[in-house]
């Protein structure tokens, strides 16, 4: 979206990633793990990863201190399980029923899968149940697992046509299992495969989370699936609410900030107006004694005079209204500028399609010069990204390059959506990008910040040492060019929080505050930093208000401003504030992410009460465990 220049989501979740990839925080660059990094399942899960908010915590922990009761079943290699009941009947048995039997025949069945006769393996675990006493749920419940166990075995060879219908058997016969021991890890990890496999995401997720709630270390089969799980949830959501939100006026802030990432701009200066005038209006040298000042009057009272005239001074109440005008009663001369403006300006007010067809109008005029062109294929190059419409974003691209090869926002906003990719090898065309923009466009303090940041985001995603050095090179180059760009500060001051540099970078964060108070970035990575380096929550709380209070749409404090609040016991405060969330996103992509978020928060909260658990014991029982190594997190 175009606000993705200076949102960061992306590069604050690889940092996250870097996090959790590395374990104990070792050396170098791993330092965030160390301040225990919050992050979304501490799966670094796309644009939604860098939402500290919802409340999960996950462990690999060798301390069993604060681990639930287990009362499930242990699974068996062969995919079938052993009851850790009693062989031994001490009860009277009803008619007809018998223990003993049903435990024989269920050790058939084992023989039959071991022997991949899952037809037969059936027939006894079906058996085996009839045997069974009615009182005997966890015996009843591995028998009907182990049904599951079989139907899911015999979906590799099954035809097509036949896999949906083993898939519905096996989420019914978990089902069963679950009924009668809710406990039960291995049927709820199976039925929460099964349930993916079915398309049912949400189901999934619910699953999922019932095994990070019991016991984490069950849920790490899921590790690599659940990051595009929640991706697909938030995508789905987004798609079907983001059409409803309707216009979001941004911050003076954001709207400066977003037309600073770009080198070239529309002369809209007074002077430059006049001189577009003049060459229209030019008149006779007869009948220009008595109408100079007239034409001045009228001059001066043309809408996108006086549309250009607020947008300079930053007073962007009433702009849209006059580039309104200007585009239906105005001047012709001024009618592609106030497209291009206006356009613009939509981008930014969550008016997506109306933002598309004005700048369509300017790409329609004929003989505008090619910087113009170009401007509004990028500009709408940034209204599909932020629709997550990468094919129609990258076509967008292409069409500004055939219209002006050498312009150098070209290369900064198609690197800046490459940034937010997780392939390493479309990190690494974001590199050429920059280092192309830099070549023609020396002077722009947000091309050589920029390359810091997708260098060191290269290096995280890659491992690789050199762009990891690379990173610190062009991050000091473009402090020392450029100390007071403030996003670009902000930026720098991620990769030393990163390289485990708490001071410099919070040295740096406060720099960035003073000159820029109003940047709600400033004060929400400042408010990380408390969180995570200092532990300071009055601090961190105090940093996200003054982000949100300066950017409703900074929806990565009002996620963390929701964890915290649930730290403290205010579930229904943490609601309001997804919520909050949801309505204050800017694009499809940012609802994304706080969808995501919000779901999180949701089904974490939907199995705690279905297990008689309070979130806030759970997250501060675990917050306090000890003897645990690896993963540490806090949604």
């Amino acid at each position: 979206s175009p606000t993705w220049p200076f949102k960061m989501s992306k590069y604050l979740a690889t940092l996250s990633s870097s996090a959790t990839a590395s374990g104990t925080g070792g050396e170098g660059h791993s330092g965030f793990s160390k301040w225990q990094i919050l992050a979304l399942l501490g799966l670094g899960v796309s644009a939604a990863a860098v939402s500290i908010g919802a409340v999960y915590l996950w462990r690999r922990r060798t301390s069993k201190r604060h681990k639930l009761p287990d009362r499930s079943v242990e699974p068996q290699e062969d995919g079938t399980v052993e009851s850790k009941s009693s062989t031994i009947e001490t009860e009277p048995q009803l008619p007809g029923k018998s223990l003993d039997k049903a435990l024989e025949t269920k050790r058939r069945g084992n023989e039959y899968f071991k022997q991949k006769n899952f037809d037969e393996a059936i027939k006894c675990y079906e058996e085996a149940i009839e045997w069974c006493p009615v009182d005997k749920h966890d015996d009843l419940a591995i028998f009907h697992h182990n049904i599951a166990a079989s139907y899911e075995n015999m979906i590799s060879t099954a035809k097509e046509d036949e896999k949906t219908q083993l898939w519905k058997k096996v989420i019914q016969r978990c089902t069963q299992a679950i009924t009668l021991n809710k406990r039960y890890l291995k049927a709820i990890g199976r039925r929460a495969r099964a349930y993916n496999a079915m398309n049912m995401k949400r189901d999934s997720l619910l699953d999922i989370t019932r095994l990070l709630i019991l016991d984490e270390t069950q849920a790490q089969q899921f590790a690599q699936t659940t990051p595009q799980l929640l991706k697909d949830i938030g995508q789905q959501q987004a798609k079907i609410n983001y059409p409803t939100l309707g216009p979001l006026e941004p911050p003076t802030q954001l709207i400066k900030a977003y037309f600073g990432t770009f080198v070239w701009k529309d002369d809209i200066s007074k002077k430059r107006l006049k001189s577009l005038w003049d060459t229209t209006h030019a008149k006779s040298s007869t009948d220009q004694s008595d109408s100079v000042i007239n034409d001045d009057d009228v001059f001066n009272d043309e809408p996108f005079v006086k549309a250009a005239s607020k947008f300079r001074d930053s007073q962007y109440s009433g702009v849209l209204n006059l580039l309104t005008e200007a585009i239906n009663t105005g001047d012709e001369v001024y009618k592609p500028h106030a497209c291009l403006l206006r356009g613009t300006l939509y981008c930014l007010w969550r008016r997506d399609q109306d933002a598309l067809l004005d700048l369509q109008l300017v790409i329609d005029y004929k003989n505008l010069p090619s910087e113009m062109y170009a401007d509004a294929y990028i500009k709408c190059a940034a209204v599909y990204a932020g629709l997550c419409d990468l094919p129609k974003c990258y076509e967008q691209f292409e069409k500004a390059s055939e219209s002006k090869r050498d312009h150098p926002d070209i290369y900064i906003q198609r690197g800046r959506v490459c940034l937010e990719s997780d392939d390493p090898s479309v990190i690494m065309k974001a590199i050429d990008d920059f280092e192309i923009a830099l070549k023609l466009a020396p002077s722009s303090p947000h091309t050589l910040y920029c390359l810091g940041a997708v260098y060191h985001r290269g290096g995280l995603l890659s491992q690789s040492v050199h762009l990891l050095e690379g990173a610190r090179s062009k991050f000091e180059e473009a402090y020392n060019q450029f100390p007071s760009c403030v996003e670009g500060i902000i930026l720098y001051s991620l990769y030393l929080q990163d390289a485990q540099e708490v001071g410099k970078s919070e040295e740096l964060l406060q720099k960035a505050v003073k000159l820029e108070p109003d940047n709600a970035n400033s004060h929400f990575s400042l408010s990380l930093l408390y969180l995570l380096a200092h532990r300071d929550i009055d601090k961190a709380i105090k940093s996200l208000e003054a982000a949100i209070a300066m950017d409703s749409s900074c929806i990565q404090a009002y996620e963390t401003l929701a964890s915290l609040e649930m730290q403290k016991g205010n579930k229904n405060k943490a609601h309001s504030l997804y919520d909050l969330a949801v309505k204050n996103s800017r694009s499809i992509m940012e609802l994304q992410q706080a969808y995501v978020a919000y779901e999180v928060f949701i089904t974490q909260n939907q199995v705690c009460e279905e297990y008689g658990i309070d979130p806030l014991e759970l997250m501060t029982s675990r917050l306090s465990g000890q003897g645990h190594s690896g993963m540490e997190v806090v949604l």
